[in-house]
């Protein structure tokens, strides 16, 4: 909606609210804004929590968002005449996180439904950046009693997720969603959101109009592809595109009062969706994935203080050793899709655990705390359904390359593989692995899982991302460390395969898996395009062509 459709809404009651906080004695007045305000089109790279939009807002590409803008500025007035004031901005609003109750009118629930309704969702480069209605009320109340904020709050998630991987999370929950490049998907919206019963139906102007197009009837774009004139409103808030919002302050303060972020997992999600499909928002799911998930979770082995009792008196040659108290709590979950999916699935935690174990040992006169990671694998058939949605849902010609090679390809066996390389004794390959307390394997359980120590203190944790962190004697030190592991087999191929279940990569089953690179290629062209030029995917796919020309040396070096 333009911002004179907002304007008595969000400016004059807020300016009618503000002479009723100044009525008499002056009461703490608490202005509900939006980070919408934050995200105008070439405005400043970073907002923090104090700073005032209002010099931007005529590049606000919303008219609710400058509705709020010039509504806080008005709040930001009566602040500098004394009122004492504070200006919340959250991010997307959506349903209670235990009930999953929320607004089926909103903005995802629409996009979410209209996206199922046309077998497809555009491939955006969106944060989803939403917080549940009850964590920020509950934010707002406590926030405006403590002495650990000043004025402003930004409630954006310190862990938000990508568009991406919730249209991932559709397919997954049994909706056959595809993404499509921005403009054939507005080409599809066009045609399909005509019908005033299909949930996009009043959003159409919203994804398919621009700046220049509002302005003019005749559509013409600029040669420039990143003209803000030319993006529809849905482009501008892609990342890159729009300002990035800090909110450090505010994280802080949310700490100091005992409030934790909701994690915006497939188990939110899941209570989402029950909801919708409960009151008939959404049909009822017919994808290859829609088969009933457990109703109960089942309780893994590493739960059990009696099992980690015996992984740890084995490990140790104590017999008497005693686990007096277990703590785990997950760690990591924000790098591993795959680990968060299967264990909404199949409803059994799978993942990277911190666990705390309080021990008595033989002898011993005081208690021990000891810290180790539990390592819980999923079965490498969900790990596999896994990247068969995410090729489906990217192009349906690389969803049947995957599904003809998914068994040939590295993920087949990946359950038992690290458990064998951690097995072994050779003290060349241990000295750069972690400390390992023990392996289990329960096929009939479908358990799988390794007990290491933990290595929270070491330099550059986490950081494959972060390449300008790393020296380059840390980066010799890593070369170094991943020849020492190869050499370890030097001589010894035939005794790899008791360590790496599954088929070896040859040469003959690498040009037998060409229809899964050639189809790689295509759907990774115009990515490699935009990051790197056109050579790049020329180079890409004249390797894929000659395969066989180069696997032949590579295959005789040493393995």
């Amino acid at each position: 909606m333009p911002y004179g459709a907002l304007r008595y809404a969000n400016v004059i009651a807020t300016r009618e609210l503000l002479r009723l906080a100044c009525t008499h004695r002056p009461k703490v007045f608490h202005f509900i804004s939006s980070l919408s305000v934050c995200y105008a089109t070439g405005g400043p790279a970073e907002v923090r929590e104090g700073d005032d939009m209002l010099p931007h807002v005529d590049r606000l590409p919303l008219g609710y968002a400058q509705s709020k803008c010039v509504a806080e500025s008005l709040t930001r007035h009566a602040g500098a005449r004394g009122l004492p004031i504070r200006i919340h901005r959250p991010p997307l609003i959506v349903g209670d996180s235990q009930s999953g109750a929320s607004n089926v009118d909103d903005l995802v629930a629409l996009l979410v439904k209209g996206c199922i309704q046309m077998g497809a969702a555009p491939d955006l480069d969106w944060t989803f950046d939403a917080m549940p209605v009850d964590f920020v009320s509950r934010a707002i109340v406590r926030l405006g009693h403590t002495s650990h904020l000043e004025r402003h709050s930004h409630l954006h998630h310190p862990r938000p997720r990508h568009w991406r991987e919730c249209v991932l999370w559709m397919n997954m929950f049994g909706y056959p969603v595809r993404l499509l490049p921005y403009t054939e998907w507005q080409q599809r919206l066009a045609v399909d959101a005509n019908s005033p019963h299909h949930a996009l139906h009043r959003l159409r102007s919203f994804f398919l109009r621009s700046e220049r197009s509002e302005r003019s009837e005749r559509f013409e774009r600029s040669n420039d592809p990143n003209d803000p004139n030319d993006l529809t409103v849905p482009e501008l808030y892609e990342e890159g595109r729009r300002s990035a919002v800090r909110g450090d302050l505010t994280h802080q303060a949310t700490a100091a009062v005992g409030l934790d972020y909701p994690r915006l997992d497939a188990e939110l999600f899941d209570r989402y969706f029950a909801s919708y499909l409960s009151r008939g928002f959404l049909p009822q799911p017919t994808g290859r994935n829609s088969s009933p998930r457990p109703v109960a979770r089942t309780v893994p082995c590493y739960e059990d203080a009696q099992f980690l009792e015996r992984l740890l008196r084995q490990d140790s040659g104590d017999p008497l050793l005693r686990v007096r108290s277990v703590s785990l709590n997950p760690i990591g979950a924000d790098h591993s899709i795959i680990s968060e999916l299967t264990s909404w699935r199949r409803q059994r935690s799978t993942g990277l655990f911190r666990c705390q174990l309080t021990i008595e040992r033989t002898g011993a006169l005081h208690t021990d705390r000891l810290e180790m990671v539990i390592k819980a694998k999923p079965s490498d058939r969900d790990a596999l359904d896994v990247g068969q949605t995410v090729a489906t849902m990217c192009d349906e010609e690389l969803g049947r390359a995957f599904r003809d090679n998914r068994d040939r390809i590295g993920l087949a066996g990946s359950h038992l593989r690290e458990l064998a390389i951690y097995e072994q004794s050779d003290v060349r390959l241990r000295r750069h692995l972690p400390r390992c307390f023990g392996t289990w394997r329960d096929d009939e359980r479908a358990e799988w899982g390794l007990a290491l120590e933990d290595l929270h203190s070491l330099a550059l944790m986490n950081a494959v991302d972060q390449p300008d962190a790393w020296s380059p004697a840390q980066i010799d030190a890593v070369l170094a460390g991943l020849s020492d592991i190869h050499a370890v087999w030097y001589g010894r191929e035939q005794a790899l395969r008791t360590v790496w279940p599954g088929e070896p990569l040859s040469r003959e089953r690498a040009c037998d898996l060409e229809p899964l690179w050639q189809a790689l290629a295509t759907h990774a062209a115009p990515y490699f395009q935009n990051w790197a030029g056109p050579s790049i995917a020329r180079t890409h796919r004249q390797l894929v062509d000659s395969i066989d020309q180069w696997w032949r040396p590579l295959e005789q070096q040493p393995r």
